[in-house]
């Protein structure tokens, strides 16, 4: 069960097994022992997966369905949902809150509420993604290296948009601007980033 439905994701969120691998730190050898069933991931390797293609670890495992309103298996065919979409993202104690809404706006996605749409009011990530550009953020608290997701620092006072890389003990947030420096986050710093999601969709300003 596990190894055809790890297969079937994979190839319906579009990664290849070297991407996957990749993400995973692992060789593509050990993704295709997994979707022949020749062995298993570890369950920290399923953990990371589950947040890798954005579904739930049951589905991954048990092959559960996620009822969607038109009662459709979402690996297969995710249904359009209204998105709430923010301007802002302000720290909050040892949390965030939301300023700054801008409606919502459309997006095929398997549970609406596990997304939000965030709009760039800088050009931190130039020319990549621009000012006014629309970013569809998949929230979870862990991302791979090279994933580009959305971050608080406090006491930074907004959320921002970056690459995200772990260096050792340290995690190296990258602006593709090249005018802006990296952030890096190490020891004590590291209590004040948190990791709000992952960028799994970016809509140029018209």
């Amino acid at each position: 069960m596990f190894a055809e439905q790890l297969k079937r994701t994979r190839q319906s969120r579009h990664y290849s097994q070297a991407e996957i691998a990749s993400k995973l730190g692992v060789t593509q050898q050990a993704i295709a022992k997994w979707e022949t069933g020749v062995s298993t991931p570890s369950p920290t390797s399923i953990s990371k997966l589950s947040d890798i293609l954005g579904i739930s670890t049951d589905v991954l495992l048990k092959g559960a369905k996620d009822i969607s309103p038109v009662g459709h298996d979402f690996l297969d065919a995710p249904a359009e949902y209204s998105i709430p979409a923010v301007g802002k993202i302000r720290p909050y104690g040892k949390s965030y809150i939301f300023d700054e809404q801008y409606g919502s706006a459309w997006a095929y996605v398997p549970n609406p509420n596990d997304y939000i749409y965030y709009t760039l009011d800088d050009d931190a990530m130039a020319p990549r993604i621009m000012t006014g550009d629309t970013a569809l953020i998949h929230y979870q608290q862990r991302l791979c290296d090279g994933d580009i997701g959305l971050f608080i620092y406090n006491p930074y006072p907004v959320g921002f948009i970056a690459q995200y890389k772990q260096v050792g003990s340290s995690i190296v947030l990258h602006f593709f601007n090249s005018t802006r420096e990296d952030f890096v986050a190490k020891s004590n710093l590291l209590d004040h980033l948190f990791i709000i999601g992952k960028v799994v969709e970016t809509r140029v300003k018209w």
